[in-house]
């Protein structure tokens, strides 16, 4: 704007120069030697005036725009770090969060306890893999660069990491309300001696996570599993049904900040210029 005003002068002040020069011919004959001398002097140093302010104002322009491009060649460098330190690793964490709770949605698992059926869906995810925060870079003027640029996605990660903490706080409390029914299944069944205390937490772990994975006692999981595993759901079924209730809100809240980080990714591509070969054809489309 300020440019476009500078040349509008200087054009306006060309112009009325050689409106003046045209005034000047007109009456070129009817003046004296020494007026015509005066005048001649006169314009020239006019003209002078006019060229020097004419380049002074290409030599400006010039400068600025060099040193525009400067500028935003380094932004363009913390762009890029931006894209592969914050939001291409966001979009891998929440893309892996979505999908490991959507797997679990569609199974179901069926207990071998007679007249014992349990929809798992979504709760199982949680409770079986820890789904992953997600952070903000740990550069500085990153750290502060993000949350000025883009407050919604600071917030939306808030949100998110909340969520994720929450289930492994009742993921936490499940496990303190087991221990007890637990130890009593140990004791009724003669297994008590099996398990030392250290034991016990990694089968408290594994009846949570529901873990096929459990090798401690190889013989004893794959004959109690079943039966510990409905236990679990019985005696917490406060905190299960928490979690189970705030599963839809969260995936809603992973595919909302996937759908913000895609579109900042997309805006910033576009923006200045920067090409990856990497970029999939999903996010393409989900950035339009």
């Amino acid at each position: 704007m300020r440019n476009r005003f500078i040349t509008v002068i200087l054009f306006t002040l060309v112009g009325a120069f050689i409106l003046c020069l045209g005034y000047i011919g007109a009456s070129w004959d009817a003046l004296a030697q020494s007026t015509r001398i005066s005048v001649a002097t006169a314009t020239l140093g006019v003209i002078g005036t006019l060229f020097l302010a004419v380049a002074t104002f290409w030599s400006v322009s010039q400068n600025r725009r060099l040193i525009e491009e400067r500028i935003r060649e380094r932004e363009k460098e913390v762009v890029r770090e931006e894209l592969n330190a914050f939001i291409e690793p966001s979009i891998a964490i929440v893309q892996s969060n979505i999908n490991v709770v959507r797997e679990a949605e569609a199974r179901e698992w069926i207990n071998k306890t007679p007249n014992r059926i349990y929809d798992i869906r979504g709760q199982t995810a949680i409770l079986k893999t820890e789904v992953q925060l997600v952070f903000l870079p740990a550069d500085p003027y990153l750290r502060e660069r993000i949350p000025a640029e883009d407050p919604d996605v600071v917030e939306a990660i808030e949100k998110h990491n909340q969520m994720v903490q929450q289930f492994t706080q009742l993921r936490q409390d499940i496990i303190q309300e087991i221990e007890k029914p637990v130890e009593d299944f140990l004791q009724e069944n003669d297994y008590a001696d099996e398990f030392e205390e250290d034991e016990l937490d990694v089968l408290l772990d594994a009846v949570v996570k529901e873990n096929e994975g459990y090798r401690d006692h190889e013989e004893f999981w794959e004959s109690e599993q079943d039966e510990l595993i409905a236990l679990a759901y019985d005696v917490a079924a406060e905190p299960l049904n928490e979690i189970d209730q705030n599963v839809d809100e969260y995936l809603s809240l992973c595919e909302s900040l996937q759908q913000h980080l895609r579109s900042r990714k997309a805006q910033l591509k576009e923006e200045y210029g920067i090409i990856s070969e990497f970029d999939s054809e999903e996010d393409m489309i989900t950035a339009v």
